[in-house]
């Protein structure tokens, strides 16, 4: 550039450069031909009332399998279509489930828990989510909307209701509200006159049997989506069915708040810092969670992670963190008590360790210390669709990646799920 303030001038130069554009996508990934696979996720996983097994779902069908492992055993065979959404009777001898299939729409349903009865409870068919046994037994909570809500490319309007069935035998449902965003339908044991839901951004709330004296209890709120943001509300929030504790989904990942009981205004905890958050708050999930629910007694919380389920067990955890802490505040007695000792005129007194060796730091231990819940790997497998039979594909213009070679008019023969030969 002139200091006259003439025009400035290019300077030309080469540089030797090597941009990584990122690593090769070219993987070679195995067509397995077996007759049956393993499944890979297992849903709505739920613990029945004396602990001893578990239900879930996997492709849309229903088994129960013992909560140590095992074999998993199919319920609801005879039921047409898919089947969502189990929920255990209080005194764990049924389940409850809803079934879909299109276009007809689904049915809410009640299976004995050993598969040899199965009732359906609703009479007309509708889109129906998430029931809830009442405390009592004798009702089931559900979602209701109509079945043109499900079906693609249906359009219209659709309302959701909140409303319940007898579980006795076939009736028609009594409505308790519309839904307005709320769900997740869930009970305290001890009060059967109130059904809990969660309403997105208003958190936690209770409503009576007809809907009325709508309640908000509690507010969780997680990270901001963007900087300086509003923080992320939970997307799921469940009381214990024994109370006192709830169970937040913020982001993938679980926490246990202390559920405060105070005036008429919903507290907001945040779990961003649990360790300030204004009430006890225990984040209980490393890789995040799916599917998950208290245990009857809430003594345990129960979730699922691909085809495994996980099993929390609140006292053990609040157990294992106390023998930690006395174990550091033991370790750092020890460590007073060794400087103590030492002679003043001992050169190396109060100089820092060196770092190295064989001793875990602090943030190690910090790591190692924490409470590690049960996992069950759910080993099922089922039938792979498998075509049959041979296809020819005759006068197509065949791009075959040998290098830049293109077919005008070619045909490609398609043996069972491979193609055999092009040319």
């Amino acid at each position: 550039m002139p200091l006259d303030g003439g025009e400035p001038g290019a300077i030309p130069f080469a540089a030797d450069v090597v941009i990584h554009a990122g690593p090769r996508l070219d993987f070679d990934y195995p067509v397995e031909d077996t007759p049956t696979f393993r499944v890979r996720q297992i849903r709505d996983v739920a613990l029945s009332p004396d602990g001893s097994e578990i239900t879930f779902t996997a492709l849309g069908r229903l088994y129960v399998m013992e909560a140590e492992g095992g074999e998993p055993r199919r319920l609801g065979e005879e039921i047409d279509g898919a089947l969502h959404h189990p929920a255990w009777s209080p005194d764990g001898e049924t389940v409850a489930a809803v079934n879909w299939r299109e276009p007809e729409g689904g049915h809410l349903w009640t299976i004995s828990r050993d598969g040899s009865d199965a009732r359906q409870l609703s009479q007309a068919p509708h889109y129906l989510q998430s029931p809830a046994w009442s405390p009592g037994g004798d009702r089931i909570v559900a979602l209701r909307a109509p079945v043109r809500s499900r079906l693609t490319g249906a359009g219209g309007g659709s309302q959701t209701d909140i409303v319940w069935y007898g579980s006795g035998a076939a009736g028609a449902p009594t409505l308790v509200a519309e839904a307005l965003g709320r769900s997740q339908p869930h009970f305290l044991a001890d009060q059967p006159d109130r059904i809990y839901l969660h309403a997105g951004a208003r958190g936690l709330v209770s409503v009576r049997w007809d809907g009325t004296d709508e309640k908000e209890h509690l507010k969780v709120t997680g990270f901001s989506a963007n900087r300086g943001g509003p923080p992320a509300n939970a997307s799921s929030i469940r009381l214990s069915p024994v109370g006192g504790q709830a169970l937040a989904k913020v982001g993938n990942d679980l926490y246990v708040v202390t559920f405060p009981q105070v005036g008429a205004e919903a507290p907001t905890v945040s779990v961003r810092n649990p360790a300030g958050a204004p009430v006890p708050v225990t984040r209980i999930t490393d890789f995040g969670a799916e599917f998950q629910s208290w245990s009857s007694d809430g003594e345990e919380v129960v979730w699922a992670l691909g085809n495994a389920y996980f099993r929390y067990d609140i006292e053990d955890a609040e157990a294992f963190a106390d023998s930690v802490e006395a174990a550091e505040a033991e370790e750092e007695d020890e460590a007073d008590e060794d400087a103590a000792a030492e002679p003043a005129d001992d050169p190396g007194a109060g100089e820092p360790a060196e770092a190295g060796g064989d001793e875990s730091t602090a943030d190690d231990s910090d790591d190692d210390a924490r409470y590690q819940p049960a996992e069950v790997r759910v080993e099922l497998d089922a039938p792979r669709d498998l075509p049959l039979g041979r296809l020819l594909l005759s006068g197509a213009r065949i791009i075959t990646m040998r290098g830049d070679e293109v077919i005008e008019r070619g045909d490609i023969l398609i043996d069972g799920n491979r193609i055999a030969a092009v040319g």
